[in-house]
């Protein structure tokens, strides 16, 4: 099952403005519990994602919330427009973000290539310094060459597969963009 980025994120700027009244990290770890968000007022202006992390087994007055791969439940956008979630933790986290406005897509695996983008050209500004390339042709011999790709990659570029990649994949070539 693919997920269609643009179904989530197309340019719209009509937005509920937020209505919480503290930061995300303020919030989820200081009035909830057993959160931890890592990234939140970070130096950059520029968008960015926040990792939120989540342990329902720890005592929070005696116990951190431990920062691994493991314990990662949410990927969110440092303006709180998009979020990317567990489809396991999905309406917990709903319910703890609503004032936000945050638009939530689920998501079963942070690590595996169910995110496509068919029209790139549509998302909003903030993903404008990817580089979008159809890989493709690299593993299909029925596929011609792309020449022009290939020196590309072959230069190193930074770049996403519009037809298939994940959720880290994504926020690390955005981050990577914004240095």
């Amino acid at each position: 099952m693919m997920i269609e980025l643009n179904k989530y994120m197309i340019r719209s700027e009509k937005r509920e403005p937020s209505k919480a009244k503290f930061s995300l990290s303020g919030k989820l770890e200081g009035i909830i519990g057993n959160y931890f968000v890592s990234g939140e007022g970070a130096y950059n202006k520029d968008l960015h994602w926040l990792t939120v992390y989540y342990d329902s087994s720890i005592d929070t007055y005696t116990e951190a919330v431990e920062l691994v791969p493991s314990n990662i439940v949410a990927y969110v956008s440092s303006d709180y427009r998009w979020g990317f979630v567990l489809s396991s933790h999905i309406h917990i986290f709903n319910e703890n973000v609503s004032d936000y406005g945050i638009s939530c897509i689920a998501i079963p695996s942070f690590e595996d290539e169910i995110l496509q983008c068919s029209h790139t050209n549509l998302l909003p500004c903030e993903f404008s310094d990817i580089v979008w390339i159809d890989d493709d042709f690299m593993d299909d011999e029925n596929i011609p060459f792309d020449h022009d790709s290939f020196a590309l990659i072959d230069e190193g570029v930074n770049y996403l597969n519009p037809k298939h990649f994940s959720v880290v994949q994504l926020i690390m070539t955005m981050e990577s963009a914004n240095k």
